[in-house]
């Protein structure tokens, strides 16, 4: 799946079924809505607005590193694989994930791994969301 060229309906359906795994911004999605507000402000000195994501986006980097702090890539993940999925997710002619995006990305990893998005929800859930605070990582001690 990695391999394959993906156009841009292809990368919606992949955003549409990230969407519907995690369903709506309740639960698991408003989770997952506040780790990506947290990753997206890492090294700025905006500070997230709890209910307002338009407008936000998360650059490769930032997806790498919140990647490999909520352990996502311990199995059968790559860094490199990290950074495909993000291509594959990113709309074209962008650099960026929005929210929608990012919830595919996440969907598009439970595949590789052979997770269901559950599983993937329980990876994210041991990440110490106090952890990610206006996206700077504070050492625990």
């Amino acid at each position: 799946l990695l391999g394959d060229v993906f156009n841009e309906d292809a990368r919606l359906d992949l955003c549409r079924a990230g969407a519907a795994a995690w369903g709506e911004p309740a639960g698991a999605a408003r989770k997952l809505q506040r780790m990506f507000q947290a990753y997206c402000a890492f090294g700025t000195v905006r500070i997230p607005n709890d209910e307002d994501i338009s407008g936000l986006e998360m650059d490769s980097m930032r997806f790498a590193k919140f990647c490999r702090e909520c352990n996502l890539t311990e199995h059968q993940l790559t860094p490199s694989g990290v950074d495909l999925i993000f291509a594959k997710c990113v709309p074209a002619g962008h650099r960026k994930l929005d929210f929608w995006a990012f919830l595919g990305a996440l969907y598009l990893i439970a595949h590789v791994q052979n997770l269901n998005p559950h599983e993937v929800t329980i990876m994210l859930g041991n990440h110490k969301q106090s952890q990610v605070q206006y996206g700077q990582k504070h050492e625990s001690r």
